[in-house]
């Protein structure tokens, strides 16, 4: 046998392999249209009367403990262009700290990082104090916030936004 030559039940075969796959395939397609005509195309405007009513402003970790403070996120909402984060820092020490401006930071998903408005805040040993922070983060975006007090490690609380429909 030369081996330029294919073996005639070689050639056979290979058809033969090939007519069942390309009939397989085209019965599996055959199968999931079937399936997607039969699926229900739910309501949109009823899913959006309903995504309407959920409160705004979950938090994902509404708290974060430190070795010095904790932090309490009560609500987030949107304001305008800006995120409001509300709830309350607590001194767990029994000396007084000051969390100035460069404690504390925001970070989004894409990494941009977002200051505060405030020069400092006066956390008074073994008390809470109420927090408001506006935060220029866009629309359905993830948020971190960072609370950092060397040499403690930073005390992080992911947030979530809620998502605004234009």
């Amino acid at each position: 046998m030369k081996l330029n030559q294919v073996p005639l039940w070689l050639v056979g075969l290979l058809i033969g392999v090939g007519l069942i796959a390309l009939t397989s395939m085209d019965q599996q397609r055959g199968a999931l249209t079937t399936v997607f005509e039969q699926a229900p195309t739910p309501d949109l405007a009823v899913l959006d009367e309903l995504l309407a009513t959920v409160p705004a402003g979950p938090t994902a970790t509404p708290h974060a403990t430190g070795q010095r403070i904790a932090v309490y996120v009560t609500s987030t909402q949107r304001v305008g262009s800006t995120l409001e984060i509300r709830g309350t820092i607590e001194n767990r020490t029994q000396e007084n700290i000051t969390l100035g401006l460069q404690h504390i930071l925001f970070a989004d998903a894409v990494n941009t990082k977002y200051g505060v408005g405030e020069s400092s805040i006066e956390l008074v040993a073994l008390q809470q104090v109420p927090f408001s922070f506006q935060v220029p983060v866009p629309p359905g975006r993830p948020l971190t916030m960072t609370i950092t007090l060397d040499p403690d490690p930073a005390v992080v609380v992911p947030l979530l936004q809620e998502s605004i429909t234009p």
